[in-house]
């Protein structure tokens, strides 16, 4: 254990197990790993939904190589140090609601902050609500199993008039993609077609399965990312993955495979 964090009937940690650094969060008879990252290299994620986090900007390119990047959620920071790392020319903010959690992506996890890199202590509704910024990538990271106030169609409206122009949306949805634990992901499905289906639009999942994930859990937990970009002439997918095989983007290995099984969100909201 290297650091904890103590709440009223639960706790904020971060360990060391195996190969891998992991903040958590844990209760009693629970636990739920937020992040993971190789303890070798700490901005190679060991969950792979993260490095599908990079797909979003070659959906829809930052304007000659700079613009803004909006991270909702922090946890370790992983993402948002990826992009600062791949992508230098844009503008980053990162929100987090918890202070400690924040502290603990700074001292465990190598999140730096910077000219270009801000990160708001700050509930990510209440910042989307009061914010007037545009943003040409924006990444929704804050879910476990699942917050109706952030899974429906009135915050993703919030959410599309912070994108600019040609603006793309990506959104990790934690839950199953059938059956009585599918309750969040379909949710979301259905607020991505209300809220985006007037627009010229590129609207698909992914189911994200990490190699330590049994099929049985991936059947309850699994990480679904979905896009979507407004007002943009959307690449197919198969120009999609050309561009993820081509891309140099480092610690994302995995970019390319994860466009080989597109779940259409009209199907999850069927299921």
């Amino acid at each position: 254990m290297l650091a904890t964090a103590e709440r009223p009937s639960w706790f904020i940690e971060v360990r060391e197990r195996g190969s891998f650094r992991e903040l958590l969060f844990r209760g009693k008879g629970w636990e739920f790993v937020h992040t993971r990252a190789f303890r070798s290299d700490l901005l190679q994620s060991g969950w792979t939904y993260v490095d599908g986090f990079h797909l979003a900007p070659l959906l829809g390119p930052f304007p000659s190589g700079a613009g803004r990047a909006l991270f909702l959620g922090g946890g370790g920071a992983l993402g948002p140090s990826q992009f600062a790392r791949a992508y230098p020319e844009i503008d980053i903010d990162v929100i987090e609601i918890d202070p400690d959690v924040a502290e603990f992506a700074r001292a465990y996890f190598g999140f730096e902050t910077g000219p270009k890199v801000h990160l708001l202590v700050e509930d990510a509704a209440n910042f989307v609500a009061r914010s007037d910024a545009r943003y040409d990538v924006v990444v929704v990271d804050v879910y476990d199993d699942g917050n109706p106030k952030l899974l429906g169609a009135s915050f993703l409206s919030s959410l599309r008039e912070r994108l600019a122009p040609n603006g793309v949306l990506c959104m990790n949805i934690t839950g199953a993609s059938k059956g009585p634990h599918s309750a969040p992901v379909r949710t979301a499905a259905r607020a991505f077609r209300d809220v985006f289906g007037d627009a010229r639009r590129f609207l698909f999942a992914i189911p994200a399965l990490d190699e330590n994930t049994s099929l049985l859990r991936a059947e309850l937990r699994r990480n679904h990312l979905m896009f979507a970009i407004c007002n943009a002439d959307a690449p197919s997918l198969a120009e999609l993955r050309r561009r993820a095989h081509a891309s140099a983007i480092p610690h994302a290995p995995r970019l390319a495979q994860a466009t080989r099984w597109p779940v259409n969100l009209d199907e999850l909201c069927e299921r």
